[in-house]
């Protein structure tokens, strides 16, 4: 059975790309653990315009615990597995190895994610409904217990830490330890609602339970009252930063582009597909003129068909990069 990459991410200076697989064991090889899963993290480097060439493979890089995020961090890659154990991942002597390690040694839990501040000073990981933070010396700094429920997805906007648990989005200042007036109830089924945060916005993707519909709003930090909110037609996925704004696909394969220009432009008004998303200051106390101005683009993902066919890494970038465009 081929691997299935199920991370991929570009060291900040764009040189190094690291992507983890997860790879069934031959069942005809091994059969008795056939339903075993090995873990290979993998370091690629450019090797022309527009391929990568494997530089070092890592097999079980948390010996057989599972791996749950990679980011990048400094020039190098941070990941973090189900006990909530980090390694810090560094090029010596032209292979990539460990260089530096701290394990919490948690019970295993597939409640964990990473985030790390701007200037790589402080990284969180959160295990469960508690959050640890730790130094750029990978020294455990402080646990918080900031959220009842299990932590779906945490996020760092300068000082402030956002949470979404599974049943509440909150945000943190790690300055002042006090909560921000973003604070919320929400209602968070597995795989059902998204988090992530790009031009010191925080963007939340809430698919509706019951309905085939998604609201996505968009706030600041330190603001309960989101500076756009919509509903969307059907089910979101995924939404992740994109230039200065936000990219989302749903369930029928659509992506759409929100793009935040300037503070205090008049709202407007697009369509996705044909249908319209308004900057619906309805939806909030935020005066009209104080809503963000958004535009959206959208592509069919049916145009991806067939380009992932290929085990040539050669022309991949380049195909993807023309149908974005």
């Amino acid at each position: 059975m081929d691997p299935a990459v199920s991370q991929l991410k570009f060291s900040s200076d764009g040189e190094w790309m690291c992507t983890l697989d997860i790879v069934n064991n031959n069942e005809i090889e091994n059969l008795l653990s056939q339903d075993d899963k090995n873990y290979a993290l993998k370091f690629w480097k450019p090797a022309s315009a527009s391929g990568w060439e494997l530089v070092t493979k890592i097999i079980d890089p948390h010996l057989k615990v599972q791996v749950l995020s990679v980011m990048p961090y400094q020039n190098g890659f941070i990941t973090a597995d189900a006990s909530a154990n980090l390694r810090f991942w560094k090029l010596r002597n032209k292979s990539w190895a460990v260089v530096k390690t701290l394990d919490l040694m948690k019970p295993e839990s597939k409640s964990v994610d990473l985030a790390i501040s701007e200037d790589n000073s402080v990284i969180v990981v959160s295990h469960d409904n508690v959050v640890y933070m730790v130094n750029s010396n990978f020294k455990l700094v402080q646990p918080l217990s900031l959220v009842e429920s299990h932590i779906r997805s945490i996020e760092l906007v300068g000082t402030d830490l956002i949470i979404l648990s599974k049943t509440k989005l909150v945000s943190f200042n790690l300055v002042t330890f006090e909560f921000n007036s973003l604070m919320a109830q929400v209602a968070v089924a597995q795989g059902k609602t998204y988090l992530c945060t790009n031009n010191q916005l925080v963007a939340l993707a809430l698919n509706i339970q019951d309905s085939e519909r998604c609201k996505v709003m968009l706030f600041k930090p330190n603001d309960l009252h989101p500076v756009f909110a919509t509903i969307h037609s059907t089910y979101v996925n995924s939404i992740i930063p994109y230039n200065d704004g936000f990219l989302f696909v749903d369930n029928e394969l659509r992506s759409g582009i929100i793009s935040t220009n300037q503070l205090r432009l008049k709202s407007d008004e697009s369509e996705i597909n044909g249908t319209s998303i308004t900057a619906a200051a309805a939806n909030s106390s935020v005066p009209a003129d104080e809503i963000e101005n958004f535009s959206f683009k959208t592509f069919d993902l049916n145009s991806f068909n067939n380009i992932f066919e290929t085990d040539n890494l050669d022309t991949l970038f380049d195909k993807i990069i023309k149908i974005v465009k």
